[in-house]
């Protein structure tokens, strides 16, 4: 019975992983909106892991790294809701988000996805908050896609919302 269980463990093992697809990205992107008051640029790198639930439906874990390039123009406490987010003027913008994403085969070349998760603020006074990203990617090969996104975070314990539109690069290894 033993070796019947390490078998079957073994093969659903191989036929998960078989079934996977490792998402490494890089994106350069725009703080908008009230963002655009304390941010001038943003790089982002994201990583997932995506399962496939059938052949048009994708879903797994994503983290990654949202770096925003502090402005230094203008007072943090005049603006409504950045105080969550950045302490003093000029001061970058760090998140890490932790979550899952769906991934959706549209057509051919075409993905819309959306990730939702937590994203922890790393700079000091970044409460973090609930993290979303609609995405849209064009496949310009097997391995590469060209991605759209728009990154939100509003802060759960006070008012805020912290957005980035970002344009960049997945790589996808099966």
């Amino acid at each position: 019975m033993k070796k019947f269980l390490l078998l079957s463990l073994t093969v659903l093992l191989g036929v998960t992983c078989s079934q996977a697809q490792l998402r490494f990205g890089a994106s350069a992107g725009i703080p908008v909106g009230d963002a655009a008051n304390a941010a001038t640029f943003a790089v982002i790198a994201d990583l997932g892991y995506f399962f496939y639930l059938s052949d048009k439906v994708a879903a797994g874990p994503i983290t990654g790294l949202s770096f925003s390039f502090g402005d230094g123009g203008g007072d943090v406490d005049t603006r409504v809701g950045l105080e969550n987010f950045v302490e003093e003027e000029g001061e970058n913008v760090l998140f890490v988000p932790i979550g899952g994403g769906v991934r959706w085969y549209a057509a051919e070349r075409l993905t819309l996805g959306a990730d939702l998760g937590y994203a922890i603020g790393i700079n000091s006074g970044n409460g973090g908050g609930l993290y979303h990203a609609p995405t849209v990617a064009y496949a310009m090969g097997e391995l590469v896609d060209l991605v759209l996104a728009y990154r939100g975070i509003l802060a759960i314990e006070e008012e805020g919302y912290w957005e980035t539109l970002s344009l960049g690069v997945v790589l996808n290894i099966k």
